[in-house]
């Protein structure tokens, strides 16, 4: 699983038109820029599998193999298998990253405030439980 982060900056007041393009015209407003965007590969959305207990499997013709030689090929298989989509993975974040890396985005004061909230917004004191009877 890819994650594409943004970082918020400041509330500028500025005409959009003016800051974009160079242009001092239009009229002036409040809005939000949107920059720094980065992909990254989530860790936790795909958990590294077991690695085989050992490789004696590999010198060996399969009929000759023991349960646990198959229970070896199976790790080392599943684990070659999490490896490649590992570093798919994080190709497609660097493509991802060097594609949208130039990109700015605006957004209006009124969207950045509902997402931006200060840390009294999202933290409240935790009430004391009633003891029980």
């Amino acid at each position: 699983l890819i994650a594409f982060v943004v970082s918020l900056a400041a509330i500028v007041i500025g005409s959009v038109l003016g800051i974009l393009g160079g242009i001092q015209s239009g009229s002036l407003t409040q809005f939000a820029a949107i920059t720094d965007g980065t992909a990254s590969i989530d860790p936790d959305a795909l958990p590294e599998p077991e690695s085989p207990a050992n490789r004696d499997f590999e010198n060996k013709a399969e009929p000759q193999w023991t349960d646990a030689d198959r229970a070896n090929k199976s790790a080392a298989d599943l684990h070659a298998r999490w490896e490649r989509r590992t570093e798919d993975g994080q190709q497609r974040a660097e493509e991802l990253s060097t594609r949208f890396a130039r990109w700015y985005y605006v957004v209006s004061a009124g969207s950045y405030g509902r997402v931006h909230k200060t840390r009294d917004e999202l933290l409240k004191e935790i009430e004391a439980e009633e003891p029980a009877v």
